[in-house]
């Protein structure tokens, strides 16, 4: 089923597009189904607090911004727009927004599809790419660059607002496992140095196991500072 009026369905897979599946657009047809498959509810979508989008173009010239009624009638907070470049950078810097809303009518524009996956790479922020181009391959390169959702500017209401609603969930989603891994493999590097230290201690001061470990740890908790950066400094040949 489409969902994206003129365009694309996307699939994801940590961030990086799974598949890309080119579905014409049926005016007859504005269920937006992804959601399912993506994991979300319209009852988890509607439970966000306000998204906050930023707005971007292509080129120096503004073009008229059909979808920025719509987005303020969602009631999103609105950032821009302002033009790709050191503009949209200072403005990524200084908002730190929820999603990109991107305007890009000329698919061989390559800086500006550089921005796709620039944005992600970079900061982790989803785009959705707004269009009136009736140009196939703004859907295709787009989507190849990473955008999480390409809708024409004349989609139906409820179509815009499912895409940027998905995007900027599955955005934090994404954005929240990867924290976590490197939250756990931070833990798991901490817990190997504290391991190393504790057994310095055991061969260098003829501790046991148990009084290397509460050492350590009574150290760290006296000098208030992390037990890593104890472990560390008796890796480093220190004393506790």
């Amino acid at each position: 089923m489409p969902w994206a009026a003129g365009a694309i369905r996307l699939a994801f897979d940590c961030g990086v597009t799974s598949r890309v599946d080119a579905v014409p657009y049926s005016p007859s047809s504005t269920t937006v189904k992804p959601l399912v498959s993506l994991g979300l509810s319209p009852e988890s979508l509607a439970s966000r607090d306000v998204i906050r989008a930023a707005l971007a173009f292509q080129g120096d010239a503004q073009p008229p911004c059909r979808v920025l009624p719509k987005l303020k009638e969602f009631g999103y907070d609105i950032i821009g727009p302002v033009p790709v470049g050191d503009s949209l950078a200072d403005l990524l810097q200084r908002e730190k927004p929820d999603v990109l809303n991107l305007r890009i009518d000329e698919p061989d524009d390559e800086d500006t599809m550089a921005w796709i996956s620039r944005v992600w790479a970079d900061r982790r922020l989803p785009t959705v790419v707004v269009t009136m181009s009736d140009d196939s391959r703004v859907y295709a390169e787009s989507a190849m660059a990473g955008a999480f959702a390409v809708v024409r500017e004349d989609a139906p209401t409820e179509v815009i607002r499912s895409a940027f609603q998905m995007a900027a969930q599955r955005g934090g989603a994404l954005r929240e496992a990867r924290e976590r891994v490197a939250q756990l493999e931070a833990n798991l590097a901490n817990r190997r140095l504290v391991e190393q230290a504790k057994w310095i201690l055991v061969q260098r001061d003829g501790m046991t196991e148990p009084e290397a470990h509460t050492a350590l740890q009574a150290t760290a908790r006296n000098a208030r500072v992390p037990l890593a950066d104890v472990a560390q400094r008796v890796i480093d040949g220190g004393a506790l």
